[in-house]
């Protein structure tokens, strides 16, 4: 069975999942970054900017637009570049994800099982992606990173939207 008809099969039977534990490894490097120098400007923007601060910006203690706290929250997670790595197809999947998939849940109030699902939804999809363009992606010097990152942080968010 090829990558893709994996991830099919996997995303219609989520339900039957073995559970996984979400890190809280994640927040520390999250919090780490926030005090990271080179992310004041960017968050100083997203202060600025927000129409609708309804999402909580990690080590900050302002709220913001979901798009914006997602960016932020994941580029804080990634840029001491001490996030977790998956061994397999050098893949940093949570900053994105979990700086996504907590901008979304915020707002909605979504309960921790549903944010956990969305977060193990999120996290096999980017990997499964990541898998289906190993190695070919090397070769390029290409990392798997930001195209399967983009693709597991959007997956997360509906997923909790849908399922609250």
């Amino acid at each position: 069975m090829d990558e893709v008809s994996q991830l099919a099969r996997f995303v219609a039977t989520f339900g039957r999942f073995p559970g996984r534990t979400l890190r809280l490894a994640w927040f520390g490097v999250a919090l780490a970054g926030a005090r990271w120098p080179a992310v004041r400007i960017l968050a100083e923007w997203a202060r600025e900017a927000a129409e609708k601060p309804i999402s909580t910006v990690v080590g900050h203690g302002f709220k913001t637009s979901p798009d914006r706290a997602a960016l932020l929250n994941g580029t804080f997670a990634h840029i001491l570049d001490f996030d977790d790595t998956h061994p397999e197809v050098i893949l940093h999947a949570s900053a994105p994800l979990c700086g996504a998939l907590l901008a979304a849940a915020e707002p909605l109030r979504a309960d921790g099982r549903r944010v956990l699902e969305a977060y193990v939804a999120g996290f096999e999809a980017g990997v499964r992606i990541a898998r289906a363009l190993w190695p070919a992606h090397r070769e390029r010097r290409q990392e798997a990173v930001g195209f399967s990152r983009q693709r597991n942080a959007a997956r997360s968010p509906p997923f909790c939207i849908i399922s609250t």
